[in-house]
């Protein structure tokens, strides 16, 4: 009999009976990065869930435990991570199943998170900036450093057990989300009137206005000084200018000037945020649609545009993807390596992901089996029960 672990970077195999140790390097790991969107999430969580399940009074679809079964396991052989985002917990905070919604997106997460989209965003603005500054710093560029956008290391042999202190929900946070969501639909209802208006207007004029009206948001910050990633971020390009010389306001001159230019304006963000918008703008404007956008789409907007630059395989709802597919949007993200997939292609991301299963190589399956144990993959199919119990149980103290 064996004993296997991981410690510092090796794979330790013991005899039981000797003791003797033989160490050796385990697979290096390259897994792919899948974004599951929110209502992945919840159809995931209405099969899985005791109390939701029977809400749905038998109107489950089997597909998606099999795709829990998939995703689970390909997190567990260490080839995909699901890595939850800010937008997973916000939208989970307002239903009355966010302790379970949370529990299934961080058991899929495996310990990494996206950061906030508008902290992407200002990265990515920083970059742009600093190659055009001599000594401005280095450079980030696709998946190469995804520790900057991520929290948790992508790549690493994840521990079996993992510890999570919550603190307590306090109803006003909830409020303020709520308020939030209903400050954007007030917005984006009047928005949505202003460009039924506007038939016929081409989509490289919608293009060109949303991202300038983003970039009046960004110069906004700048200049009335409200606490925040923008406000940070350009008073740090502002003082890696006065570093090399430059007076403050002759630095201030140069930040606003970039800000205005295309390379700000065309960050991965900056250009999807822009081409979504302009998507939903063409569709209310000429093709009737009737329903308002509101703080759904706003939040999916940010989801793809600060992520796809960095996934390999994204889910969207079939609005989402199917502005993704327009023929001036699809060119645009065409260079970038993320799959998106949708309900309507739902049969194609369970593909895409047996596909991923099937290209396992022997090695990494042997370590993983060695290491975690043979039960290792059998399905965690009762991980919402015991989120429910735990619930229970907090409200109880």
């Amino acid at each position: 009999m064996h004993l296997t672990y991981f410690t510092d970077f090796l794979m330790k195999r013991r005899c039981a009976a000797c003791g003797h140790e033989a160490n050796t390097k385990p697979p290096k790991l390259n897994k792919k990065l899948v974004y599951l969107d929110q209502w992945t999430i919840s159809e995931l969580a209405n099969s899985l869930d005791p109390v939701l399940r029977e809400k749905k009074a038998g109107r489950i679809d089997p597909f998606w435990i099999e795709l829990y079964h998939q995703l689970e396991r390909l997190t567990k052989l260490h080839v995909i991570v699901c890595p939850e985002s800010p937008l997973h917990y916000r939208e989970s905070l307002v239903t009355p199943y966010l302790h379970v919604l949370r529990g299934l997106y961080e058991h899929l997460a495996v310990g990494t998170r996206f950061k906030e989209p508008l902290n992407i965003h200002a990265l990515q603005l920083a970059e742009a900036f600093n190659r055009g500054v001599p000594g401005g710093g280095d450079t980030v560029d696709g998946r190469d450093r995804l520790s900057r956008i991520l929290d948790g290391g992508v790549n690493d042999w994840s521990d079996d057990i993992r510890i999570k202190a919550r603190l307590t929900l306090r109803e006003t946070e909830v409020a303020a989300e709520r308020a939030r969501n209903a400050s954007a639909d007030e917005l984006l209802a009047r928005d949505s009137d202003r460009w039924r208006q506007q038939p016929g207007r081409p989509f490289s004029e919608w293009y060109d206005y949303h991202r300038r009206d983003l970039t009046d948001v960004v110069l906004h910050c700048f200049d009335s000084g409200p606490f925040g990633t923008y406000t940070m971020t350009c008073h740090s390009m502002t003082e890696s200018l006065v570093r090399t010389g430059q007076s403050e306001e002759a630095a201030v001159a140069q930040v606003r000037e970039f800000l205005r230019s295309d390379a700000a304006s065309r960050v991965p963000y900056s250009d999807i945020s822009a081409l979504l918008f302009a998507g939903m703008s063409k569709k209310i404007a000429d093709e009737g649609q009737k329903r308002a956008a509101d703080h759904g789409h706003y939040k999916d907007v940010h989801a793809i545009a600060a992520f796809l630059p960095y996934v390999d395989a994204i889910c969207a709802d079939n609005y989402f993807a199917e502005l993704l597919g327009k023929r001036e949007i699809a060119q645009r993200v065409a260079g970038y390596p993320a799959k998106v997939f949708s309900p309507k292609k739902k049969q194609a991301f369970m593909g895409y992901l047996q596909v991923l299963e099937a290209e396992v190589a022997p090695v990494l399956r042997d370590t993983v089996l060695a290491v975690y144990g043979a039960r290792w993959l059998k399905p965690y199919d009762t991980i919402l029960e015991y989120h429910r119990e735990r619930e229970q149980r907090d409200e109880a103290l």
